[in-house]
């Protein structure tokens, strides 16, 4: 088959590829200013709502809708490529095979405990370092679920500093700053445990052709090699 004129997106490898396979329920990926960390979300969500269709729903949250306007932006060179429709009133992206991505703001637990009682299988949370408690970012997980059996995940990023650092660095074990990825398990406020995956970005290498990459073609073409997108 005749390769695509030009791939919309394909994850760089390092941190960017260890993201799209890492099937944790909660992900830390985080580090160094810049870094690829929007490239890198956008990217793994785009391929799983090709693997599972309009029973995706995706939600990034952020302090302010105003500060996610980046990632819109970033958003619209990756998801118009491949078909998706964006409602700029819902600040909501229908995806070419019926899955949704959304934009939101999450300040306080009061604004998490709007979406309950939804299904969302991905959440977002960029700049977590933001939060001065992890309590708003806690209170989404009850709305992680899916009734088609897919695999949830929530993703927090963020940069060093912010009023948060301290719950993070203790939380993902961040003292010292690990070099490569690393999985640890934490107990939840209800006595359950899940798996957690840290993903330093210290440093990005650019992507190499034929090493397995997951790559997003335009106008809706899509080639993944391996099947570790969760």
């Amino acid at each position: 088959m005749r390769e695509p004129d030009h791939w919309a997106w394909a994850p760089q490898a390092g941190p960017q590829y260890a993201l799209v396979e890492c099937p944790a329920k909660e992900v830390f990926f985080g580090g160094t200013r810049g870094g690829g960390k929007t490239d890198g979300v956008l990217g793994k969500w785009a391929l799983k709502e090709k693997r599972y269709g309009s029973a995706f729903n995706a939600i990034m949250f952020r302090k302010t809708t105003v500060s996610a306007e980046d990632a819109i932006e970033r958003s619209r060179e990756i998801y118009g490529p491949l078909g998706g429709i964006f409602n700029h009133s819902k600040l909501r992206w229908r995806m070419p095979n019926g899955g949704r991505v959304g934009f939101a703001y999450l300040e306080s637990v009061k604004d998490a405990d709007q979406y309950q009682g939804r299904n969302v299988t991905d959440i977002w949370v960029e700049e977590a370092g933001l939060y001065e408690t992890p309590d708003p970012i806690d209170r989404l997980f009850g709305v992680l679920r899916s009734a088609q059996d897919v695999p949830v995940q929530m993703i927090l990023t963020g940069n060093p500093g912010g009023a948060g650092q301290h719950w993070i660095c203790r939380r993902y074990g961040l003292v010292p700053f690990p070099r490569f990825p690393k999985f640890l398990t934490r107990k939840l406020l209800n006595g359950e445990t899940h798996q957690v995956c840290v993903v330093p970005i210290t440093h990005l290498r650019q992507p190499v052709p034929g090493k397995g990459l997951h790559q997003l073609a335009a106008h809706g073409r899509q080639r993944t090699v391996g099947e570790g997108v969760a």
